[in-house]
């Protein structure tokens, strides 16, 4: 699949660089095998948003962030909560920021 997205990129001569979004609560024992299998499947670029979480999930995206630049997470318990409060919702919130985040640098497909 992530062939046939730089290959449709190609065509359009746009840039062909893929970025993986996603929003995590307690997955700890899980991200590091889900964040190097992705990386593997040759996704350019991870952001994860973790929210509330109350295992070790920040301390093991704080590693690998720090040993590879391509992974990127945001701490987001603050942003649910507004959410919450405010009756809006928190994941539609996080993906578009990523998003229109990343279209603005326009750096991926």
């Amino acid at each position: 699949m992530i062939q046939v997205i730089r290959a449709l990129a190609r065509q359009a001569n746009k840039p062909h660089n893929i970025k993986l979004a996603a929003i995590a609560k307690n997955e700890g024992p899980y991200l590091a095998e889900w964040v190097f299998h992705h990386l593997q499947m040759g996704i350019d670029e991870i952001e994860i948003w973790i929210n509330n979480c109350d295992d070790n999930s920040a301390h093991i995206l704080k590693r690998i962030s720090s040993a590879d630049k391509r992974v990127k997470f945001v701490e987001a318990s603050q942003i649910s909560s507004v959410c919450k409060d405010s009756g809006k919702n928190f994941q539609l919130l996080a993906y578009n920021t990523i998003f229109n985040t990343t279209r603005e640098l326009g750096i991926h497909s």
